[in-house]
């Protein structure tokens, strides 16, 4: 490819310092059009409250279509303790197709899983990592008129309480807090079904 002479060089220079002035009026036209709209963006309050100046059109979602997204965003207080959990949903088994469950426990957010076999009910959280002197995947289970003997000794608006962990490729029951009313239940509506 030929080198540019001197003579194209400075014809390229004239047009650049035509050009740089133009350029930069328009950008400092333009400059205060582009930020008067930015400034109409979402505005926060320090209470928390959130304004959005002019018209939001959402297209063809529905207050219904909304709601159901918020619900399946939002955790509500299910029931106030584990064995009032197990008495709404073994009267109700459709909760357990509809919604989602935790717990906060052992400094942390628990997905919680009912289960039932052979009569009775059990509680699940996922695993996590558990144990004070040892690093061991496990969780906590509840059991509601299950046969294991201990869940049959609670009194009512109590549930019995194990930890599992999960050892030499085996899962295992190990020591819990017996029988305990422990702490609130949350649900959330499932998304998708």
């Amino acid at each position: 490819m030929p080198t540019p002479t001197a003579h194209e060089n400075d014809w390229f220079f004239s047009m650049m310092s035509f050009f740089k002035p133009l350029s930069l009026c328009l950008i400092l036209f333009l400059a205060p059009i582009g930020s008067a709209r930015a400034q109409d963006a979402i505005a926060i309050a320090p209470d928390g409250n959130v304004s959005i100046p002019g018209t939001l059109s959402v297209g063809t979602i529905d207050n219904d279509a909304l709601n159901k997204i918020a619900e399946a965003l939002t955790w509500y207080v299910f029931a106030p303790n584990v064995y009032d959990a197990f008495v709404q949903v073994t009267d109700n088994p459709q909760l357990l197709h509809d919604n989602e469950f935790m717990i906060m426990r052992n400094r942390g957010m628990r997905r919680l899983h009912f289960s039932s076999w052979n009569g009775g009910m059990r509680l699940v959280t996922e695993p996590y990592m558990t144990g004070d002197r040892s690093n061991l995947l496990g969780g906590s289970v509840w059991v509601y008129k299950t046969w294991d003997p201990n869940s049959q000794t609670c009194d009512s608006g109590k549930a019995f309480h194990y930890y599992y962990k999960y050892a030499n490729g085996e899962v295992a029951n190990v020591t819990g807090n017996g029988c305990q009313a422990e702490t609130m239940i949350y649900a959330r509506k499932y998304v998708f079904r």
